[in-house]
């Protein structure tokens, strides 16, 4: 390997051991999907059962196995806290910030490792992927086995033995979360047919990589399908994957106006490069004087634009909206704005001097957000009240014995349960309940007045949020 190869290397390592590390454990694990993932992996610890997952005892196949098998190690390495709970998707997003790297590295020619220190450190400082990848989400590993089934795929067009990678980063993907570890498959077949070359369909080790995939996700799925039955694959196939197809499951209000929102709030300065990016791919399409100009880069700018957009695209028609679905597709954003400097270089006439400069505006705005969501003003993934939920769990977890233990307006279960070790029923919606003393109540503080009979009972926790309060005799 190249001298500076491995200078730009080891100083995108250091960015990312900078960015990632720092805080990791820090904060409480937020609901729902941290909470939830983390009481999994606790059930695992203490159960044994690395194949069939419970939540509070009873069976979970939500989510595959993978990044759960990577939680539990990391546990039992570094203990059952925040930063080991996290730390398996920080190292993911650390792989996918070396992956865009190396991708650049393998299509470009001159300047390619200043271009690929761009994508590799802009990867990095893509505020809300970096924020996901302080978190415990899925859709980070997703991130990088799509970058890795792509990469793997451009070196198998040199060498086609590096085909089988493509097919073993689908398998993973499948272990991490399902039908998204597909993704990657949505950059190779634009590239193929932008290219005109599905010539790699008919080497073997394409296929070998395709079955040795299979092998990494088809036992754990027949496994779980003979040993539970129709129960897993009504929940793991039809709700977490058909019914979410279908129809809004979460029954939120997120729409196809707060995708965009979302996109181009805390993707900056990203998210507007690539809308020039995107601009440029389109103008390819109908312009030939425009494609004999931008010369071999444009075929990389194109296929980066285009997967950001189709994928954007399809996640816009599925009723089932979150903002963490977006997650995968950010480190492409940055490789469509990376692959855009060199093509205007050739189509505008933008002397070095000027592209070099839009470099280093990128990498300092992108620094100064993320400094600022790391280490200033969390914002993304953090919820605010999950401190007072954390400090309540802890002390229920001491206290609260075999007593009773409900919420009333409050939703939030899951971060609770987590630091408690113990299920919390809501008494919303339920009319009037007799529950005998003693048992313990988690109220937000805006209904404390509301009750005045809360206020002759003992409240051993008051947060900005919430108050716990003991309803016992005497």
């Amino acid at each position: 390997m190249a001298r500076p190869k491995l200078i730009f290397i080891a100083a995108l390592i250091i960015l990312n051991g900078v960015f990632y590390f720092p805080n990791l454990g820090a904060t409480p694990l937020d609901d729902y999907d941290e909470a939830t993932y983390a009481q999994v992996v606790k059930e695992t610890l203490t159960n044994g059962n690395f194949l069939t997952f419970t939540y509070f005892g009873k069976t979970w196949v939500d989510k595959p196995p993978l990044h759960f098998w990577l939680m539990t190690a990391s546990a039992k390495l570094f203990g059952l806290n925040e930063f080991a709970l996290r730390l398996p998707a920080a190292l993911f997003g650390i792989i996918s910030s070396l992956l865009a790297f190396l991708i650049v590295q393998e299509i470009g020619d001159k300047n390619k490792n200043l271009l690929a220190f761009l994508a590799g450190a802009g990867t990095t400082l893509f505020p809300i992927f970096l924020a996901a990848g302080r978190d415990v989400r899925l859709e980070v590993p997703i991130a990088a086995v799509a970058l890795g089934g792509f990469y793997f795929f451009i070196k198998g067009l040199k060498n086609s033995k590096f085909l089988s990678g493509v097919g073993i980063c689908i398998g993973l993907g499948i272990m991490f979360k399902s039908i998204f570890g597909l993704l990657a498959l949505v950059p190779i077949a634009i590239w193929s047919v932008l290219s005109r070359n599905w010539s790699w369909l008919k080497k073997r080790h394409f296929w070998i990589g395709i079955f040795l995939g299979a092998l990494i996700s088809l036992p754990w799925h027949i496994y779980e399908a003979a040993k539970i039955g129709a129960g897993f694959l009504q929940t793991y196939l039809g709700f977490h994957v058909a019914q979410r197809f279908t129809e809004n499951v979460f029954n939120n209000q997120i729409g196809n106006w707060q995708y965009l929102s979302i996109f181009f709030k805390y993707g900056q300065p990203w998210s507007s490069l690539f809308l020039f990016s995107l601009a440029l791919a389109l103008l390819a399409l109908v312009n030939k004087k425009f494609r004999a100009k931008a010369g071999d880069w444009l075929l990389p700018l194109s296929v980066t634009a285009f997967t950001v957009a189709v994928i954007f695209i399809g996640f816009m028609a599925v009723p089932s909206k979150l903002m963490t679905y977006l997650i995968p597709i950010y480190p492409w954003v940055v490789l469509a704005g990376v692959f855009a400097i060199p093509v205007i270089q050739k189509t505008f006439l933008f002397v070095p001097k000027m592209a070099a400069a839009v470099a280093v505006l990128m990498l300092a705005v992108s620094a100064y957000l993320s400094f600022s969501e790391v280490f200033l003003n969390p914002q993304l993934f953090t919820l605010e009240f999950s401190k007072d939920e954390r400090d309540i769990g802890l002390y229920l977890s001491g206290s609260a014995g075999e007593e009773k233990i409900f919420s009333h307006g409050w939703p939030h279960q899951q971060t609770l349960r987590y630091y408690s070790g113990k299920e919390i029923d809501n008494l919303d919606g339920v009319g009037e309940v007799a529950v005998p003393l003693p048992f313990w109540l988690i109220i937000p503080n805006q209904l404390v007045e509301k009750y005045p009979l809360v206020q002759n009972f003992p409240h051993p926790y008051e947060g900005e949020y919430l108050t716990l309060v003991h309803f016992r005799k005497g």
